[in-house]
């Protein structure tokens, strides 16, 4: 079952207190790492048994879209006391389901392990246009012939707790009772959303920035299934349009958001033919 207070809203305020986040907003590299620890283990975990997971939730900074493209993980040299070198984990990357635990299943990879300490992982090119996002590693052999992952006890600057938990055989999810595994991911913001375009062909939103109402149009090279949401800066939902099968050719929405504040907002077009994404400023 999975239990507990779900805690976004005031992780998210915590975020945005302590600025660890703000700060990557202020530099020019669009290559970054999210991280909860502090690079030295106070503490390991492994499963018994293989099938076991364990997995960290990234909140990525207050800006979408992104794209995960790798991370790290750190494995302990000394524990268990087994044969650690040439077993593997399971790798996986999840969206975030409405209860605020794993989702959809984005993708994964298989990670023989060949050293100790800190291994990097890459190869992953993952479109999160919104939201959250978890990396899991599967623990794929027994104790002690497996990998410890590290455990970061929090000394102040990093938010505690978020570690989850999945146990062998269960499709369930529990919030980790442990406080961070030390799992980190590299995000890429050099996918830039044009101001005026989107990735497919032949699709624009007008005027932009805008005061009262914008329009966004895009064309369809084939007759497709279309849903255009849009979301504010922090990645929560302001509108759906359920639009249904639309023909080949050029469409057209308008959006008028008299009571919204101003600011950043994104367009998602999901169709398809992809997920195409568009920054709209209100004044």
């Amino acid at each position: 079952m999975k239990k507990g207070i779900h805690k976004k809203a005031l992780l998210l305020l915590y975020l945005i207190l302590t600025g660890i986040f703000i700060a990557h907003a202020q530099s020019d590299d669009p290559i970054w790492e999210l991280k909860y620890d502090d690079g030295e283990p106070e503490d390991a975990f492994a499963w018994n048994n293989p099938g076991g997971r364990y997995a960290v939730k990234f909140y990525p900074a207050l800006s979408h879209p992104l794209k995960i493209i790798g991370g790290s993980f750190y494995i302990l040299s000394d524990w268990p006391s087994g044969q650690i070198i040439g077993s593997s984990l399971l790798l996986e990357v999840y969206n975030e389901d409405t209860a605020g635990y794993p989702g959809e299943l984005l993708d994964s990879q298989l990670i023989e392990i060949d050293s100790t300490g800190w291994i990097e992982f890459s190869g992953l090119n993952i479109l999160l246009p919104e939201g959250m996002f978890f990396i899991s590693l599967q623990q794929m052999s027994y104790a002690p012939d497996c990998p410890g992952i590290g455990i970061d006890v929090p000394q102040g600057g990093y938010p505690p707790n978020m570690s989850y938990m999945r146990v062998a055989y269960s499709t369930d999810w529990t919030f980790g009772p442990y406080h961070n595994f030390m799992i980190r991911a590299v995000i890429d913001y050099a996918y830039e959303v044009g101001e005026n375009k989107f990735e497919l062909s032949g699709c624009r939103v007008y005027p932009n920035p805008f005061t009262t109402s914008t329009t966004i149009e895009y064309e369809l090279t084939e007759p497709s299934h279309v849903q255009l949401s849009i979301y504010n800066a922090i990645g929560e939902t302001i509108y759906v349009a359920e639009e249904g099968i639309l023909p080949q050719g050029k469409h057209t929405f308008s959006w008028t958001p008299e009571r919204l504040p101003e600011g950043m907002y994104y367009g998602v077009l999901r169709s398809e033919e992809g997920v195409s994404v568009v920054k709209m400023v209100k004044q």
